[in-house]
């Protein structure tokens, strides 16, 4: 699989002690099960889906794959990431909207994708 280096804007969430200051250099990203995470300046991590560098605080440099069976979210802090498919009630952003709603990752259907199902 080819893969490609992409920059990507990181939003900053303020869980962590090592990077709650505004000055900080730490990225944040969900960690395959949808739970905020946060690397220092130039530690390498995994999001999910891709390989990536911890750039600054609003930068990372990551490779490009397709994942899938990974469900891409945003969760209500703002954190970007990609997640696995379970049973876990995931904080997801609506996007367009930026509506707060409570997903599941679903596995692959006959379309060879993961989804994001709303839970009423």
């Amino acid at each position: 699989m080819i893969q490609f280096l992409l920059l990507f804007l990181v939003f900053k969430s303020a869980n962590s002690s090592e990077c709650d200051d505004v000055d900080s250099t730490c990225c944040s990203y969900l960690d395959k099960k949808g739970k905020p995470r946060w690397a220092q300046q130039g530690q390498l991590y995994f999001d999910g889906c891709n390989s990536c560098t911890c750039i600054n605080r609003t930068l990372k440099l990551c490779t490009l794959q397709w994942c899938p069976d990974t469900c891409s979210l945003m969760n209500w802090e703002g954190v970007f990431g990609h997640v696995t498919p379970s049973r876990r009630r995931l904080q997801v952003l609506k996007e367009g909207s930026g509506c707060k709603r409570k997903c599941r990752c679903v596995r692959p259907g006959r379309n060879g994708h993961s989804a994001l199902i709303p839970l009423l």
